[in-house]
């Protein structure tokens, strides 16, 4: 849409914008493994306001939690093979989903991730240099917010996460 264009009425963005992530929700709920996507992306988030209200009210309690992600994330940088990386990816949002305690929450998790989506969608980022160092990065600004006990940039941060995931699996069916 070309927006410096005078004859496109760009007052209805929102209308279309609306409709387009209607579209787009579809598309995602008929595809099994988006649909995975889509079911990890809302429990990620969650439970991340959940890290944060713990880190919150309780920081001694998950000071080795903590430390376990920082150790994870020193070894993101580390990694190149896909395995090591996907298994790295899985114990990073694993501690996570420790750090709250919420049974309920973790095994809605696990059982997305017995669908196989990390390890797949890993395989296939780590022959793309690029989206593999940004999604290494991410987990890092993560990490920093939550630490930093910043809900906003913590939330961003997974979007952004999920957003590289969707660009490259989108790329991969062209």
């Amino acid at each position: 849409m070309d927006h410096e264009n005078p004859a496109v009425d760009c007052s209805k963005n929102d209308t279309y914008e609306r409709d387009f992530s209607s579209s787009l929700l579809e598309f995602i709920k008929s595809d099994d493994l988006l649909k995975n996507f889509y079911h990890r992306f809302i429990l990620e988030c969650e439970n991340i306001i959940k890290v944060i209200e713990k880190l919150e009210n309780d920081a001694e309690d998950i000071g080795v939690s903590m430390k376990l992600l920082e150790k994870n994330i020193n070894k993101f940088t580390k990694a190149e093979k896909p395995k090591e990386l996907a298994s790295l990816d899985y114990d990073f949002h694993l501690h996570l989903f420790q750090i709250t305690n919420n049974k309920a929450l973790l095994e809605m998790w696990q059982q997305e991730n017995s669908l196989g989506f990390p390890h797949k969608i890993w395989q296939s980022i780590c022959r793309d240099t690029a989206h593999r160092n940004r999604l290494c990065e991410i987990h890092l600004e993560i990490f920093e917010a939550i630490k930093n006990k910043d809900r906003a940039k913590a939330i961003s941060a997974m979007q952004e996460y999920y957003a590289v995931i969707l660009i490259h699996y989108i790329q991969r069916l062209k």
